[in-house]
This record gives structure tokens, sequence and C-alpha cells, in this order.
């Protein structure tokens, strides 16, 4: 596996990994919150990408994961201890 910065043009393959989560984590009792169209957005992660916050782990010639490393916590975050 190999991890790297995201590029604009790896947005699209970004999205769908976090829309391929959404769908098979639907019904985990500890599936992420996230919503399409709602979190993460195509502008979040662009805007990422531009920032150089949005890194991508590759394997096999397909995308594996993808996150965001920008050492800013989320609301929902700062209750868990």
């Amino acid at each position: 596996m190999k991890v790297r910065y995201a590029a604009r043009e790896d947005v699209g393959a970004v999205l769908g990994v976090y829309h391929d989560l959404i769908e098979r984590m639907q019904d985990n009792p500890y599936r992420p919150t996230w919503e399409k169209g709602v979190y993460p957005t195509q502008k979040q992660l662009l805007e990422a990408a531009d920032a150089g916050t949005l890194f991508l782990a590759e394997g096999d010639g397909a995308v594996l994961g993808a996150f965001v490393l920008n050492h800013q916590q989320a609301a929902g975050y700062a209750r868990i201890a």
C-alpha cells in the first residue's frame, strides 16, 4: 500500500470511497454518521486537496482509502474521552 497526497484529479475517486463506505456501513451499529452530499462534499475534498491535507491510500491499482489530516477536530469528537 502506498499513501500519498491527493490531487484535485483524485477527488472523484476519493468521493467514491466515502460513498462506498457510507453504503456498506449503513446497517452497522458503528457506522459513520456521514451522508452523501452532506459530508464529505466534493467542495470540501477539493479544498483539502488544494491545502495539501487530503491523502490517498492505494494498492494494486485501486484506491483503498482516503483521509484528511489537518489537525482540526470536528465538534462531535470533542465529546469522546
